[in-house]
């Protein structure tokens, strides 16, 4: 899915979560230990039921369960508290529920479609917003679902929340702070996208561009 590309760098930048911290393992507390096997069978029952009764989100979510059994059995709760943020982190490569998704889509694609529709009249533009379509003169902008906004926002989320979990020596509200910022960094972009999009079709730039891929 495009708007969960950025999901094939979550696992480098866990890697990288995990060497930022490498200071605090102690190797010497490293042991094996058998609890690792219940989360590993959590996993594995989670997969099965997902299959069985088609909730396939729960079969993605079954890795995180299964990468942490693997770090306790192999390495104890040391370890396991170590790459506890990492092996959480994973989340950002998996998609969101198909209801929540729904849920959050289609308000990003009225904020979207609002605010812009405001910024172009700021700018002296004949902007008119008709549902998740903004008419500029002649020209039909529609915001569909791909421009609601919700790729920025999940990579914003996964990059804010992996700057929270570099910084250390921070009190909890300057980390939620920083994750926080992740949902009007994605509007203000997006809102940006769109805009920049009606100024080029008030400005002939796309009839020039059609013009010439006619041609």
């Amino acid at each position: 899915s495009p708007e969960y590309s950025h999901g094939y760098l979550v696992p480098i930048f866990s890697i990288v979560l995990l060497w930022n911290k490498i200071d605090l393992l102690d190797l010497s507390k490293l042991k094996v230990n058998v609890w690792g096997i219940g989360l590993i069978a959590i996993a594995i029952v989670t997969r099965f039921l997902s299959f069985r009764y088609y909730m396939e989100w729960f079969d993605l979510l079954s890795i995180i369960p299964f990468v942490g059994g693997i770090v306790l059995l192999s390495g104890g709760w040391h370890a396991f508290k170590w790459s506890a943020s990492s092996v959480l982190f994973l989340a950002f490569m998996l998609p969101l529920p198909f209801t929540l998704e729904v849920a959050l889509r289609d308000p990003l694609r009225k904020i979207g479609t609002t605010v812009s529709t405001y910024v172009m009249q700021t700018l002296g533009l004949p902007a008119l917003a008709e549902g998740n379509v903004i008419l500029v003169d002649e020209a039909r902008i529609g915001v569909t679902e791909a421009c609601s906004g919700m790729s920025m926002l999940m990579v914003f989320f996964a990059f804010s929340t992996a700057m929270a979990l570099f910084i250390r020596e921070r009190p909890f509200w300057e980390k939620a702070l920083v994750i926080g910022s992740a949902i009007p960094i994605a509007i203000f972009a997006n809102v940006t996208r769109i805009t920049v999009t009606g100024l080029l079709y008030a400005t002939g730039f796309s009839n020039i561009t059609e013009a010439e891929k006619n041609h």
